[in-house]
């Protein structure tokens, strides 16, 4: 006799013949069944946004895996070749539910998952827990957990080699040829010492860790060269910017006061002879555009600053009177 044709709600439930309930495939829940499947339809549409689509699937009349698997190896039941085909017929679909391993989505939770184990300190069997295996089910259904063999071989190595390689681009060295080399390597100092002075002595290196008065002078350095780091980032946009030179140059002379005032009390003399000698540069090569031409018009004619930004008087009124 020809098997009956069945609802292809069935590719994605499993059923008790024994007990006459279906159990989703995707999120564990449990239905009561008596032949009809609205209810069933009703859970995958609206749970897992599934719609229901036309066809039957002709297989044997459904058995619980779980009955099957069982019963199997009791020797009381031997799996029927249509029944077998109906369990691979049901893995597919599952398997097409998941994200695939190569979609950017399932990297980026396998990531999270990772990131979770290592800086909480959890067992990589944590992704076997019943617990947590429904708490991420909940949170994404489409999200498949690895396996333990997984997360240790494949997952765990490649996380460790792409939070090296970031790493190794947040040291910074200071490069003679660039100029800013040095104020980014203070910067990079100062974020991650205690754990750059950890590792290294972990490694028994010859570096000597910085003393608290060493820190304090850098904190107090890299005050000073921040105000050089940011104005050659606005001066070198892509906009028209010969009308902020005047007004940056100003800020530069401003932003050094303030400094200096910090500095007054509580700076160290390092400090307070780099202050000195960064003001003397500032005055031979910088002060000087104000009176030129080019930038005095520019300056004067955007309506942003007009004659807001300049330090002396004297070199608004004079582009005044070329205008």
């Amino acid at each position: 006799m020809a098997s009956k044709s069945k609802s292809e709600v069935w590719g994605y439930f499993e059923k008790d013949i024994l007990t006459n309930e279906a159990t989703c495939l995707y999120c564990k829940k449990t239905y009561q069944t008596s032949g009809n499947t609205s209810n069933l339809w009703n859970h995958i549409k609206k749970v897992h946004n599934i719609e229901n689509e036309k066809g039957t699937l002709s297989t044997a009349d459904t058995v619980s895996l779980s009955s099957m698997s069982a019963m199997s190896s009791s020797g009381d039941f031997q799996e029927s070749e249509s029944a077998s085909h109906e369990r691979k017929q049901k893995v597919l679909v599952l398997d097409s539910y998941f994200y695939k391993t190569s979609t950017q989505k399932k990297k980026e939770i396998d990531n999270l998952v990772i990131d979770m184990i290592t800086l909480d300190m959890q067992p990589l069997s944590i992704v076997g827990d019943v617990g947590f295996q429904q708490l991420i089910n909940k949170l994404d259904p489409h999200y498949k957990l690895p396996s333990k063999t997984q997360v240790k071989e494949v997952l765990l190595p490649r996380r460790y080699n792409e939070v090296k390689i970031k790493l190794k681009q947040i040291l910074e060295g200071d490069v003679a040829t660039q100029w800013n080399s040095t104020y980014l390597m203070i910067q990079r100092i100062l974020q991650i010492g205690d754990s750059l002075t950890v590792a290294i002595l972990n490694i028994k290196s010859d570096y000597t860790p910085l003393s608290l008065e060493e820190k304090l002078n850098l904190k107090e350095l890299i005050k000073t060269l921040e105000i050089f780091f940011h104005a050659p980032e606005i001066i070198s946009g892509d906009y028209v910017t010969s009308s902020l030179v005047v007004p940056i140059v100003t800020g530069m002379y401003t932003k050094l006061n303030e400094v200096e005032r910090n500095l007054t009390d509580s700076g160290s003399e390092i400090s307070k002879k780099f202050l000195a000698q960064i003001r003397n540069q500032l005055d031979k090569r910088l002060a000087c555009f104000e009176a030129k031409t080019i930038p005095k018009l520019a300056c004067l004619l955007d309506p942003r600053f007009k004659t807001l930004a300049f330090k002396n008087k004297d070199n608004s009124l004079n582009g005044q009177a070329c205008i």
